[in-house]
């Protein structure tokens, strides 16, 4: 199993069950200075419907500022087989490591090209349901801090296409 689906599931588990939760600790990100996972790249992540192919990507970045409710992570491809770039952000609500989803302000995911591409942009909109687990983050930007979690999204309606495999996860060795 995963490291982002581990994490996902050790949330979700009542305090009663301590020694699951212990368990889950083990493999999951906890939070602590030991707690950062493993770098879970280069993925590749399969979109279908108005655009189809496969994408890698294995440069991912995000950002937050302490001051500022804003949470993004991006994915990347640093080999240039693409131009697409994979984003989960959290804007306007984001109060530290937690569940987010739509209900909670402007929490979406977006596959776009930058330049070089053809301007193709897919985004989740109202009937799409969108979540973002921010599992822990450790710092800030401004001391070089680290982020890890997942995210997923049923569709990318604004755009017609879906990716999978979904959850993708949050890995981020340094803030920005």
């Amino acid at each position: 199993m995963l490291w982002w689906m581990l994490a996902c599931l050790g949330a979700d588990k009542d305090d009663d069950d301590d020694n699951e939760e212990e368990e889950s600790t083990e493999s999951a990100p906890t939070g602590e200075d030991t707690g950062f996972p493993d770098d879970p790249g280069p993925l590749s992540l399969e979109v279908s419907g108005d655009f189809s192919g496969t994408l890698d990507f294995d440069s991912p970045t995000c950002t937050w500022l302490e001051t500022v409710p804003n949470f993004r992570t991006f994915w990347r491809d640093s080999t240039g087989g693409h131009v697409f770039v994979l984003i989960a952000e959290i804007l306007g609500s984001f109060e530290g490591p937690g569940a987010y989803d739509q209900s909670m302000g402007t929490v979406r995911v977006k596959l776009q090209e930058e330049a070089g591409g053809q301007n193709r942009y897919f985004a989740t909109e109202g009937a799409d349901t969108v979540s973002i687990v921010v599992t822990g983050i450790e710092g800030s930007a401004a001391d070089g801090g680290r982020a890890w979690g997942q995210f997923e999204a049923s569709g990318l309606a604004d755009g017609g296409v879906s990716i999978s495999p979904m959850p993708v996860p949050i890995w981020c060795p340094e803030l920005l």
